[in-house]
């Protein structure tokens, strides 16, 4: 009885027109909505062969956009990563100048807390080297957890914190 691939209640509509006895009916009327889409920057062939028939060469112009678009893409992807490696080389120049600054101030202070405390004054060349030692020994333990990953998560953690 039913043809049509849809629910005929909810798609067909009668419309009551105003007439001068106010019974006639218009016939059922379909509306039919379509819609397409398509994923990537470039569209079926079916519709580049109707961008063609609007407009000559357009299918081409399409496709050279996309390449366009796609190497743009690459030249971007490559200057980040090209950053990021001198970022990293960077802080490693940074840490190392460091590590050679911060090894210099202590062994200054070790040497000088040697000299005071050879000259006399005991007390006061323990507290200097003793710090020169303190800072040495804090500052290297700090940077090696400093350096250790972050322990990682899993994407099963995650689902058995969700409620």
């Amino acid at each position: 009885m039913n043809d049509l691939p849809f629910d005929t209640q909810t798609q067909l509509s009668l419309d009551r027109e105003s007439s001068q006895d106010g019974s006639s009916l218009t016939p059922p009327s379909v509306q039919k909505v379509e819609s397409l889409s398509f994923v990537g920057p470039i569209p079926p062939p079916a519709l580049l062969e109707q961008y063609n028939r609007v407009q000559p060469d357009a299918a081409n112009r399409i496709i050279a956009m996309a390449e366009r678009e796609e190497e743009h893409r690459h030249k971007m992807q490559e200057k980040l990563i090209n950053a990021e490696i001198a970022d990293r080389r960077q802080g490693r120049s940074e840490k190392r100048v460091g590590q050679i600054f911060g090894f210099s101030i202590g062994t200054i202070a070790i040497v000088a807390g040697s000299i005071v405390a050879v000259m006399g004054a005991q007390v006061p060349g323990t507290f200097i080297g003793l710090s020169g030692v303190t800072g040495l020994v804090s500052v290297f333990v700090i940077d090696r957890r400093s350096q250790q990953p972050p322990e990682s998560s899993s994407l099963e953690d995650f689902e058995q914190e969700d409620p």
